[in-house]
């Protein structure tokens, strides 16, 4: 396959915005010209560009109807959220089923819009996306508010048990349907949504008994899992010998030659809000559906059908003992409610996060949910 750098990061990260021009995100010719000002593995000159393009991009927004919302959150804290609305072009229908997308690990919901609500408008659905703790903007301004992070109050960065976040975004939902019938909202047809980490996501927040069903893309079963197949045993023996210091120093030494290792890590500490490489590392433990306390498995709660996708291209979250092992697990506990897709292939959607193939993901995921949810586009009854 051709590509664009020579760092996998950079070419996949570049694939990542290529993949949004179907649907406005981008024009190619000017991605073009942008990579050429990008020395690799230079992360400045990767800002300095994307930069200047964004300055010199049109600032016309969206199409179609797009409501800001706000979802009050714990501690007096406020969410930032957007309400798509369908495109009148798409044949509205009345009433409109929602579909709730979750972010990820280092996702932007402005970004989000591409990955399914441009194609859900398209098809006469609703999408709300929103930044978490840990995520996008609300993440950022925290940051620099007083205080923060040494008293910020617990919940405030990312954390593992998101159905924790997941239950405030549905109760505005319902309140904002509620007080705005004029919309149509159809809160009997309520999915989730998430890629990546965000079909981790996803799935805690489907075991809420007003999802009625749940889309998890390429997502992972257990994260402590990944970080101990990727960490060398003699690396693991090191660190329980030496300590954390050791760990952190290791890291840094690393991140100085390695870009990739030093976005990860640097992240991971921003959205947890921790102070060293280790704890933030160590923090992933708790990212996991194989425990739920003393309850067994975390995916007993969740009770809709649940289409769960993994990618055969990419070793991030490799299929193998993610995407089919939660498919594994939820079909022995809900028989027949789980569907599994396994893409290869680039423009087949083999990438994570089906990077560089949007359309396809639109096309699979709105073909199942109009069939979960008993979506006739013949008998739906069309907005005036």
């Amino acid at each position: 396959m051709y590509t664009f750098f020579d760092s996998d990061f950079f070419h996949f990260e570049f694939l990542r915005v290529l993949g949004t021009a179907p649907f406005e995100g981008c024009d190619i010719g000017k991605c073009l010209e942008t990579i050429a000002c990008i020395k690799t593995p230079d992360a400045e000159s990767w800002f300095d560009a994307w930069r200047e393009f964004a300055l010199l991009a049109d600032p016309a927004g969206y199409g179609g109807e797009v409501l800001s919302l706000e979802v009050p959150y714990e501690h007096g804290l406020m969410l930032p959220a957007y309400l798509f609305m369908p495109l009148r072009e798409a044949g509205l229908t009345e009433p409109i089923p929602v579909v709730v997308n979750s972010g990820g690990f280092d996702s932007t919901q402005e970004e989000l819009y591409f990955y399914i609500a441009a194609g859900a408008r398209r098809c006469g659905y609703a999408v709300l996306t929103f930044d978490g703790p840990g995520q996008g903007i609300f993440h950022r301004r925290l940051d620099q508010r007083a205080g923060f992070p040494a008293q910020a109050p617990e919940g405030a960065y990312m954390r593992h048990d998101w159905e924790a976040v997941i239950r405030p975004v549905l109760d505005r939902l319902w309140t904002y349907s509620k007080a705005n019938q004029h919309l149509h909202l159809d809160l009997n047809r309520v999915s989730i949504f998430g890629e990546s980490m965000g079909a981790y996501f996803a799935l805690r927040g489907a075991g809420d008994p007003r999802i009625k069903a749940c889309i998890a893309m390429d997502g992972f079963y257990d994260m402590w899992d990944i970080a101990d197949s990727r960490i060398p045993p003699v690396f693991v023996k090191a660190w329980d010998r030496l300590g954390d210091r050791f760990f952190d120093r290791a890291i840094r030494s690393l991140g100085r030659v390695h870009f990739h290792t030093r976005f990860e890590f640097a992240h991971a500490r921003f959205a947890l809000g921790l102070p060293t490489y280790a704890q933030a590392t160590r923090a992933f433990q708790k990212f996991s559906l194989r425990r739920d306390g003393e309850q067994g498995e975390y995916l007993a709660r969740v009770q809709c059908p649940v289409f769960v996708t993994g990618a055969a291209d990419w070793a991030y979250f490799p299929a193998q003992g993610n995407a089919t092992k939660i498919f594994e697990v939820f079909n022995q506990l809900h028989p027949g409610k789980a569907k599994l897709w396994v893409a290869k292939g680039v423009g087949s959607c083999g990438l994570q996060a089906k990077v560089a193939a949007i359309s396809v993901v639109h096309d699979k995921t709105f073909e199942w949910l109009d069939e979960v949810l008993i979506i006739d586009r013949k008998k739906e009854k069309s907005l005036p």
